[in-house]
């Protein structure tokens, strides 16, 4: 029987504006939850131990932290629990052949699917802690950052170390997201709420899959608490502009999903296999 246990206890209140935002981040995460160095994952949802399980027989002591994002926080349990699998270290080639560790550095994430015995399946991504710290900072493409400056939650986390690491690399996510969305917003439409509304819409139209009009309001709304105090935290209603401007002053497009996308998304679609 499928728990129906909230993730992880709700958002806190009190956060305060004058808190860092790495720190703030960890508290909201639920970094203080998550389980630290064990084998076993300590959590109260049946199937999210099977997959954590299966994930360490499959990666050893290369596992660095996992995370969870997507529906399945939201207490939604009918759906494909959407997971991040970070690693470090040398992986067994049983677990990630040549082809695929190739795959990995050119064109990241390598996206699997996963089933346990409890009935249970997970989509994960892996990928190199260092290099999601890369793509959090450096990518041009919003895939990563845009992804985690939205809600998600820590469940495993190698140790104090890789916990801190987390926290500056999600930071960095939500700085770049909300200096981004300043392009092409007017001042007169600043406020927090705008300023996601229109991020998070800008970042849709990069991908390949639609979204409806309303989906970006809806995300905002249903995150409210989380998204209002890590703007407050960046600077409250006036983050920094992005200097990305082209001449006459006139904002740089958003970044499209164009033929190199499409690629990448091809590659991934080859890389995935069921497990």
């Amino acid at each position: 029987m499928r728990s129906t246990m909230p993730i992880a206890p709700p958002l806190r209140p009190e956060s305060s504006a004058s808190a860092e935002l790495p720190t703030l981040i960890g508290e909201k995460i639920g970094l203080a939850q998550a389980t630290r160095g064990s084998p076993e994952l300590q959590h109260d949802d049946a199937d999210l131990v099977a997959l954590f399980a299966a994930l360490r027989a499959r990666y050893g002591n290369a596992l660095r932290a996992v995370l969870l994002y997507g529906s399945y926080t939201r207490g939604e349990r009918d759906t494909l629990i959407d997971l991040y699998v970070l690693t470090e270290g040398d992986i067994p080639s049983a677990a990630l052949p040549h082809w695929q560790r190739v795959a990995n550095r050119v064109l990241a994430p390598n996206v699997y699917q996963l089933s346990v015995s409890t009935g249970a399946r997970c989509k994960y991504a892996l990928l190199p802690l260092t290099a999601f710290e890369r793509h959090l900072r450096r990518d041009f493409h919003p895939y990563f950052w845009a992804r985690f400056a939205q809600p998600c939650r820590v469940l495993y986390v190698e140790d104090a170390g890789i916990a801190a690491r987390l926290e500056e690399a999600l930071a960095g996510a939500v700085r770049r997201m909300l200096t981004e969305g300043r392009r092409g917003l007017p001042d007169a439409a600043s406020s927090p709420q705008a300023l996601w509304e229109h991020a998070l819409s800008s970042t849709y139209r990069c991908e390949l899959r639609a979204e409806s009009g309303q989906r970006a309001a809806q995300l905002v709304e249903r995150n409210r608490e989380y998204l209002m105090a890590l703007a407050e935290a960046c600077g409250g209603r006036r983050p920094e502009r992005s200097r990305r401007r082209l001449p006459g002053g006139r904002s740089r497009p958003w970044p499209v999903a164009g033929a190199g996308r499409c690629a990448r998304l091809g590659v991934r679609a080859l890389a995935s296999r069921a497990c």
